[in-house]
């Protein structure tokens, strides 16, 4: 992956650095999807890269900042807990280390702020590339909800592998990506941004693309297969998933359209790389949810091996796993980390990232029941869970078993508000406490994972 101008002005390759190049592109192509600022570093702390967000907070331009020590950024009594976390984010950059700490951000005038610097380490080559994500907790910083979640919508359909589009309701064409021009012959998206989605598409094939689209939800996407035509008058058939895509307040803005040819072998690899695309975001907007992902995965996958399910079951696990809190990109982060009780409205809102998630998940087509495995993690079997209330065998086997690794994992593990309460805890809960929310039988294989010691967290 290449950079463009604009991104390739906010990096420097470290002499130090010694990654591959693609991958390393990779990783700043990530960062500059998110909306918050972003510092990348080298494994000596230098400035290698930094995204727009970070460059409109700190006021610094490329010749400024690139090649300088991380320490520019804090006051100087910050300058010997940053250097060390730095150097221990570094060093265990092979098991993506993460350090947190409360620091003095200095502006280019001289200004200063309280901020939260979160180091995310990842290990590209022999060297780490080290993430610094710089959080302001004046809220007055933060952008409005709906331009936030527009800009999120945006940069995730540019960094995912396939043709992704953003239509309005009319079917225009808001935004798309590069491989969207590639499948169109295009030269660039300045050719297609903006035009109807139907100037596309073969005229014998419009009507049921308008009633297709015109079917599609949030809940249930529309799968289509339509003769598509390219700048240069050739056809080709390609297949479309169409699904409603949400704000975080859940209101519709829009359709979330998938377009792929017909597929054939190499769709399995197509579809791990947009869960790896993915997941590599979640993992730099949010190092606790990334991490809380794997762990849940790792204890699904282990329940489902245990209890012999079939290797196909465990495999779509461990896919619905990795994604199932993808959705909480876009919840605001004070709620996500807030101490304490949330008010019934904050509820509200975290409870929404099961549909916001949807949003994206269900455009993709998986051979798995991944969408349906996501949405369903947060319902019991006493009918008591969100967002739908279903109960009993209602809730197919894949969520019945998320949700119990998602309810040990989440109470047993420490969390940036509150320390972890324990295993013997958490297992207590889904055998004991709560047991007619979860599968008895389910819920006795994961105690009994612990208590024989067939499983650790990783």
């Amino acid at each position: 992956m290449g950079l463009d101008t604009a991104q390739a002005g906010r990096t420097v390759q470290a002499e130090t650095q010694e990654v591959p190049d693609s991958a390393f592109d990779h990783l700043t192509s990530l960062v500059d999807t998110l909306d918050e600022p972003i510092f990348c570093l080298d494994w000596r702390g230098r400035i290698v890269h930094y995204n727009d967000p970070a460059a409109r907070l700190f006021g610094y331009a490329p010749s400024e900042i690139l090649g300088k020590n991380v320490n520019t950024l804090v006051a100087r009594a910050d300058h010997e807990p940053l250097g060390r976390a730095v150097d221990k984010s570094g060093s265990g950059a092979r098991e993506d280390a993460k350090k947190n700490l409360a620091a003095r951000a200095i502006r280019k005038d001289g200004t200063s702020f309280a901020a939260q610097i979160v180091l995310t380490a990842s290990g590209l080559d022999e060297k780490a590339v080290i993430s610094l994500l710089v959080r302001v907790p004046d809220a007055a910083q933060q952008k409005p909800a709906e331009t936030r979640n527009a800009t999120a919508y945006r940069r995730m359909i540019e960094s995912l592998p396939g043709a992704v589009l953003l239509l309005n309701f009319e079917l225009g064409i808001v935004f798309s990506n590069e491989r969207t021009a590639a499948l169109l012959g295009c030269d660039s998206l300045d050719q297609i941004n903006g035009r109807k989605f139907l100037d596309f598409v073969s005229p014998s094939d419009r009507p049921r693309v308008i009633e297709d689209t015109g079917g599609a939800s949030a809940s249930e996407p529309v799968n289509g297969r339509y003769a598509i035509v390219r700048k240069d008058g050739s056809e080709l058939q390609a297949e479309m998933t169409t699904t409603v895509v949400r704000d975080g307040a859940g209101s519709p803005r829009g359709l979330l359209a998938f377009v792929r040819i017909a597929p054939d072998d190499k769709l399995k690899p197509a579809l791990m790389g947009t869960i790896g695309s993915i997941s590599s975001i979640v993992k730099l907007k949010d190092p606790y949810v990334a991490d809380h992902q794997e762990r849940v995965t790792q204890l699904a996958c282990a329940i489902a091996k245990e209890m012999g399910l079939p290797q196909e079951t465990i495999d779509g696990i461990y896919v619905a796993g990795n994604l199932h809190d993808v959705g909480k990109l876009m919840i605001p982060g004070h709620i996500l980390c807030k101490p304490g009780k949330l008010t019934q409205e904050e509820f509200t809102v975290v409870k929404n990232h099961i549909r916001i998630g949807l949003d994206v998940i269900q455009a993709v087509e998986f051979p798995w029941p991944v969408a349906q495995a996501i949405a369903q993690h947060h319902e019991r079997i006493d009918g008591s869970g969100y967002p739908d209330g279903i109960e009993g065998n209602s809730m197919i086997i894949e969520a019945r078993i998320l949700a119990i690794a998602d309810v040990v994992e989440a109470m047993s593990s420490h969390r940036p508000y509150r320390s972890g309460l324990g295993i013997e805890v958490a297992l207590d809960e889904v055998t004991r406490v709560s047991a007619d929310k979860f599968d008895p039988e389910l819920a006795q294989c994961c105690a009994n994972l612990f208590n024989k010691e067939k499983f650790f967290f990783s």
